[in-house]
């Protein structure tokens, strides 16, 4: 998520991390027909719509788009409130050697959540039950997908590959 808020330049990655994140804090999130949005963003929303400043479908819709345009940045305030009491930090007290090592934190992570994907999906293939609604192996390849061949497994390697040369890449560029 931070890779995709900032550009690397060089030197100006704290300055931009801090200016990004210095309200940061967390809190509790709801979803509202399938967009999450801070609960303090969906009590603000009603109180317009009960004071009547929302008073109609276009004004809702163009508040969800100006809300939905702020995502990307509260969901970022809320991961570094999360990892920083995850850390038992806090933003005056982060070093660069900080950000290195939980950025190549992440990259374990995602290779995690990488494999258990793969697992889960393989889980399936393997399940009897679901074999019983097919003759054979090659019936049910042919009507489902093969493992090797799940869309899905393989965007999420692609991801992570990217994911990886994006994490180096940055600490590069920025010097950690």
């Amino acid at each position: 998520m931070l890779l995709k808020i900032f550009s690397p330049q060089k030197n100006h990655h704290s300055l931009a991390l801090q200016a990004a994140v210095s309200t940061a804090k967390r809190g509790d999130w709801q979803n509202i027909g399938g967009q999450l949005m801070k609960a303090e963003t969906v009590a603000t929303l009603k109180t317009k719509i009960r004071k009547n400043k929302i008073s109609s479908w276009p004004q809702l819709h163009t508040a969800y788009e100006e809300i939905g345009n702020e995502y990307a940045a509260d969901k970022l305030q809320h991961a570094v409130a999360c990892l920083l009491e995850i850390k038992d930090s806090s933003l005056k007290n982060m070093t660069t050697a900080d950000l290195a090592q939980w950025m190549n934190d992440s990259v374990g992570t995602m290779e995690w959540i990488t494999a258990q994907i793969k697992r889960s999906r393989e889980k399936d293939y393997k399940n009897p039950f679901r074999q019983l609604a097919y003759e054979s192996e090659k019936e049910m390849n042919a009507v489902v997908g093969s493992l090797e061949d799940n869309s899905f497994i393989k965007q999420t390697a692609e991801d992570l590959e990217k994911y990886k040369l994006q994490v180096n890449k940055t600490i590069s560029e920025w010097e950690l």
